[in-house]
């Protein structure tokens, strides 16, 4: 055995900054009393999804410039891009391997993510016995797809297939990503 020094180590400096994310809409008084729905229940749903959204695309492309933006996911260092073997295109292969090249340990907890287009392309692939990979789930009241046994997200963030995009992503969110919420969200009616 040897003794190890501070200088056999080399790592990267990680500086937390804070960013603030807000939304907002406008409702008169007169639009609240003479709706005939919950106008305002409407309203805090649509902000939520709005602000989630928001968040979602930023971290997923977000270019981490000026501090005005998360550092996104695609296009870092740290992540493994995967080459398709036909340029413009993905097959099954492809995205077996993509799957593949992700540690054994962190794909039970993965999710792969894609725009609209690349899934509409890549929904209609079969095996070799003409079944789809992608199976339809409807679990607790919700559909979904799932490829290989993980989920599929829907994302109109990520790029469309093309020559050096990375139209699909398959990664364990908690582990490959880590936010923090300093207070909690709230809601401010004036």
């Amino acid at each position: 055995l040897t003794d190890l020094a501070t200088s056999d180590f080399a790592m990267d400096k990680v500086r937390l900054t804070q960013k603030r994310a807000g939304t907002a809409i406008e409702l008169s008084q007169h639009i609240i009393n003479d709706s005939g729905i919950d106008v305002v229940g409407y309203a805090i749903g649509l902000l939520a999804r709005r602000l989630a959204m928001t968040l979602d695309r930023n971290i997923l492309v977000g270019t981490g410039d000026a501090g005005n933006q998360f550092e996104g996911m695609l296009g870092h260092t740290d992540i493994e891009d995967v080459e398709t073997a036909a340029v413009g295109a993905i097959g099954t292969d492809d995205l077996l391997d993509l799957y593949n090249a992700m540690h054994p340990a962190y794909q039970g907890a993965g999710v792969f993510v894609m725009a609209r287009e690349t899934f509409n392309q890549v929904v209609k692939l079969k095996d070799a016995n003409n079944h789809y990979f992608f199976v339809r789930d409807v679990t607790a009241g919700a559909a979904g797809y799932n490829l290989f046994g993980r989920p599929v997200l829907i994302m109109d963030a990520m790029p469309a297939i093309a020559a050096g995009a990375q139209a699909i992503l398959f990664a364990d969110m908690q582990e490959a990503y880590a936010t923090m919420t300093k207070k909690g969200l709230n809601l401010r009616i004036s």
